[in-house]
């Protein structure tokens, strides 16, 4: 459960075809080079042999759902006699069923003396209810049948969310459906949720969004709901002259949490008749309370306040500048869009971009076009600039050229543009792979809020009305004269500080801005060479992956599909190299290399990345993958370019100095992460071998030099092993010969042995707890404890045994002792060995607290082992089996689940098959006996306390690799 800080920003582009880790990937024969692409024409809407890419004409009156042809739901909605609005959804694919209650009250409905009641609320909504009074029964019930839960506070609305196994979701929505019926509220629980919710607030004080949002609500106007403080704290969230916190919050609950003001989505494989009876028999007593809040109607920043210029003190390294700006919200023009046509202008990073002009004069690393919805009627829309330590002493002619690229889209946003992005949509919605997660729940019930109910799948892909005076209007409001600048850096001192986040910062308004020179050569983009034009289906039959490559330097999987019913194709490549692993110095070039790559290809493929080709290269311990997914048309241009790139691309200095800044920047900023993830990130490094400490890479990057880099990659390309998958809409034909050319091109010749992959250690003996560098002012703790082996029948162990822990750790430690925000236990892999991870984050105790604490805790769930029934055991079981044997609900899922099965050699793809087995043979004695072994093993903990010392020593460093396959 978290409050969302505000300027939670959007990037302005155009949704992904995939999600999860999309970084480049691979070719086919081209008869031209990739970069040869066929010029700009006026045509602007090319043929797609036969494929329909119409939107249906949006009808605000209509109840009918559209949705895109490539998604098998069912859509209907029911309003209550109570005024609830439902949508309901019966998806045949679901394994999972969930539910989403989006309330349209947050943080602006709050009372200005009582800041953070709305996140407060949101928290004691889970705690009990008088249809189920058991504190924590609602989590307990979740957890136990493989369901999730969690729930978020927002300026504008509040929501909830979960799912579970589908036999459990009738009981489910009914526990859920009391939340907003009749919770309890109990006395004795807002004192412990006001420090949970304190606990949060804490952990936020050095997270930079919070922070820099912090000094935003000061320097807006007093009169919008933004100004606030939201987030909640011991100070804030207690008994006053106008009443008790908890008199204040039910008077809060009864006022909003009404019917009327709620949009329920209902999500799972059941038929919709049945779900919708089990919403009519939950749901119908939900109050029906009268509503009479005002519209916000304050400007979010006054006319007097402009021009504004603010800097503030940032955690992280890299020093950033924003040009902020007041523009109306697209939620009032949804055909029109123009903010988001702006944005796609602005936000572009093609040559001769903003950002290519700004990289090429080494001022800057990085641009986002960024907005943030604060009240559905105005936005704060961002240009966020990465800067270099030189870009930093140019921030007004940064700014000049900011306005001069803004006047270049004032005269070049033509119907052609508006076209283009428009196909682009539609050419995604035809084909959107909708899954069934509770994500997908929870932003549709948002949506409801915002949008007619007929549009609440299609609204973000409709772009139907080019209105350029409206254009216009948006544009003129992008001013000098009505400019916020932010600067952000480490070093900013500040005139003042603000009360919440401590952040010092100083505003200051401008009557007259300083005269900068606008970069030459500004060029606003010009049409897309990359849009696919064949969409169609090839007829595959989906298959068990098998390998289409023989030779020793080479292995390739292929996986054809058809199921997910997109002309999709995704590649993933590992290119291994030992010499990546070899030292430190190695180890860091080998992560400039990868870099490079990125960097290099930014402005080329930026368009094929805006059409759907999402490309990259990301750094591992022994070489790089390179991934690719999007359309399979116009894919070979994208692959074509990454190789040539790799082999014969010229390594330029402006490039190497922007990497090797962004690398350092990076190593910088990673004592300034939230906690308990640096505590997981470090120690899950340590624990595999090779590894390097955080100063052993900045010692070895601050060496390097360009000449270094460009005699790596030349030792780097000559001994290489490819491992691969490709995953998709691609006929086999096409994949062999994809797989010869790489072959050719990279000429691999490197078997691949077991002493080429990174392993993780063996645990023994007691080791010394490691403390990594951080500044961060908790007190946190991990633990983990290794299994003995790596058998799927000691892995289905250790993943029951974590199901069995995980609830009641949270509970007693989190929700009973209130020891932090933070508490967690479970499973925990690191590589192929199985073992068990608790995490704990507190503001107040130490972890010589914290770990006494778990040992308590342990004492205690010895008593559970002992007693653990084997119906008990049954139940959990269940709940694992089912998560396991979830479908992929998108191509981007089945390709990383082929690509783990193949890193880790698990190539008869039978992996889940086999653990779906060592679990169902999971008995009572197995985990009793696995539980008193856990009890007494080696373990290795990475803790944090303020104002204590890291270590700086190796505590792994005599440790062996963990034997795999033994029994």
């Amino acid at each position: 459960m978290t409050r969302r800080p505000t300027l939670h920003l959007q990037r302005l582009r155009l949704p992904q075809l995939a999600s999860g880790l999309l970084i480049g990937s691979l070719l086919v024969p081209m008869a031209t080079p990739a970069l040869a692409l066929t010029p700009a024409t006026t045509q602007t809407t090319p043929a797609h042999q036969g494929i329909d890419l119409t939107l249906p004409a949006r009808n605000p009156a209509s109840s009918t759902i559209i949705s895109s042809p490539n998604d098998p739901s069912q859509y209907r909605t029911v309003t209550l006699a109570n005024g609830l609005q439902v949508l309901l959804v019966h998806d045949p694919r679901a394994d999972k069923a969930s539910a989403a209650m989006d309330v349209n009250a947050g943080s602006a409905q709050e009372p200005a003396d009582v800041p953070g009641l709305a996140h407060f609320l949101e928290h004691m909504l889970f705690i009990s209810t008088q249809r189920y009074p058991t504190p924590g029964e609602f989590m307990d019930f979740i957890s136990a049948n493989s369901g999730q839960t969690n729930a978020y506070t927002a300026s504008d609305h509040t929501n909830f969310i979960f799912s579970i196994t589908p036999d459990h979701y009738k009981e489910a929505l009914d526990r859920f459906a009391q939340f907003f019926v009749a919770p309890q509220f109990n006395p004795e629980f807002v004192d412990r949720e006001r420090h949970a919710v304190n606990s949060e607030y804490q952990m936020q004080m050095q997270n930079d969004a919070f922070r820099i949002n912090d000094v935003l609500n000061l320097v807006t106007n007093p009169a919008h709901p933004f100004h606030r403080f939201s987030v909640g704290s011991l100070d804030t969230l207690k008994d006053g002259p106008a009443g008790t916190l908890r008199d204040r919050l039910l008077a809060f609950y009864t006022h909003h949490y009404s019917a009327r003001n709620m949009k329920l989505v209902v999500m799972g494989p059941q038929p919709i008749e049945q779900l919708e009876q089990w919403v009519r028999a939950s749901f119908k007593d939900v109050p029906d309370r009268k509503i009479d809040d005002a519209p916000i109607t304050a400007d979010l920043i006054r006319p007097d306040q402009f021009p504004l210029a603010v800097t503030a003190r940032s955690q992280q390294e890299t020093p950033e500048v924003q040009f902020i700006f007041q523009v109306p919200s697209d939620l009032l023009h949804m055909e029109q869009q123009p903010v988001r046509i702006i944005g796609s202008v602005l936000g572009n990073e093609s040559e001769g971009s903003l950002l290519s002009r700004l990289r090429e004069k080494g001022w800057a690393t990085g641009l986002s076009v960024d907005t943030v919805d604060t009240d559905r009627r105005q936005d704060l829309m961002a240009i966020d600039i990465s800067l270099t330590p030189e870009g930093r002493h140019h921030l007004d002619d940064i700014q000049a050229s900011v306005f001069a690229y803004i006047d270049q889209a004032r005269h070049s946003i033509e119907p052609w543009r508006f076209d283009e992005l428009s196909l682009l949509l539609r050419q995604q919605f035809r084909f959107l792979q909708t899954d069934t997660s509770f994500e997908r729940a929870s932003m549709l019930a948002l949506v409801m809020q915002q949008v007619p109910i007929s549009e609440v799948n299609v609204a973000n892909f409709r772009l139907e009305r080019f209105d350029p005076a409206l254009i216009q209007h948006v544009l003129d409001s992008m001013t000098p004269q009505r400019l916020l600048r932010l600067y952000t850096a480490p070093d900013v001192k500040g005139d003042k500080t603000t009360q919440d986040f401590k952040v010092p910062y100083t505003a200051e308004r401008m009557v007259q801005w300083p005269t900068g020179k606008a970069l030459e050569g500004l060029r606003v983009p010009t049409q897309n060479p990359f849009i696919a034009r064949d969409l169609t289906v090839l007829p595959l039959t989906s298959a068990k992956p098998h390998q289409i490559t023989t030779q020793p330097g080479m292995d390739l999987w292929y996986a054809p599909d058809s199921a997910f019913g997109t002309p999709s194709v995704e590649w993933r490549l590992n290119l291994i190299n030992p010499l990546s692993a070899r030292t430190p110095r190695d180890h860091m070039l080998n992560i400039l290399l990868t870099r490079w790559l990125n960097d290099s290809l930014a402005e080329t493929l930026y368009p094929a990345a805006e059409a759907g080709q999402t490309s990259g290269a990301s750094a591992h311990i022994y070489g790089t993958t390179i991934s690719l997914a999007g359309w399979r048309d116009r894919q070979p241009d994208v692959m074509d370019t990454l190789l040539r790139q790799l082999q014969t691309g010229e390594i330029k200095a402006d490039s190497f100095n922007r990497i090797k800044q962004r690398t350092t920047d990076m190593l910088r900023n990673e004592e300034h992460g939230t906690l308990f993830r640096q505590l997981i990130s470090q120690a899950n490094r340590r624990l595999i071998t090779p590894h390097w400490s955080t100063p052993q890479e900045m010692d070895a990057l601050k060496d390097l030099t360009l000449q270094d880099l460009i005699e790596y990659r030349q030792q780097w390309l000559k001994e290489l092993h490819i491992q691969g998958v490709v995953v998709g809409n691609l006929d086999e034909a096409t994949a062999r010969k994809t797989a010869n050319v790489i072959n050719a091109q990279l000429k691999p010749q490197l078997p691949l042995t077991p002493d080429i992959k990174p392993k993780a250690l063996a645990l023994k003996g007691t080791l010394p707890a490691f403390r990594p560098q951080t500044d961060q002012k908790d007190s946190a703790i991990f633990r983990y404890t290794q299994a003995r082996s790596d058998s799927p029948a000691e892995t289905a162990r250790y993943m029951v045994l974590g199901q069995l822990m995980s609830q009641p750790f949270f509970t007693q430690l989190r929700t009973r002792e209130q020891l932090g925000y933070v508490a967690t236990a479970r499973e925990n892999s690191i590589l192929q060995v199985p073992g068990i991870m608790y995490v704990l984050q507190s503001p107040t105790r130490s972890s010589q607290v914290l770990f006494e604490r778990v040992g308590a805790w342990e004492n205690q769930f010895d008593s559970t082992m002992k007693t653990l029934t084997p119906k008990q055991l049954q139940r959990y079981k269940d709940a694992l089996v089912a998560s396991l044997k979830e479908r992929d609900s998108s191509l981007n899922e089945l390709t990383d689940r082929v690509w783990v099965q193949v890193l880790y050699g698990w190539t008869d793809f039978n992996r889940r098959d086999t653990l779906i087995k060592a679990v169902q043979q999971v008995t009572v004695k197995d985990i009793q006996s696995t539980w008193h072994t856990f009890r007494t093993a080696p373990r290795f903990d990475a803790v944090s306390d303020k104002d204590v010392p890291a270590t700086t020593d190796d505590i792994t460093g005599a440790l062996k690799p963990f034997p795999l396959g033994a029994k």
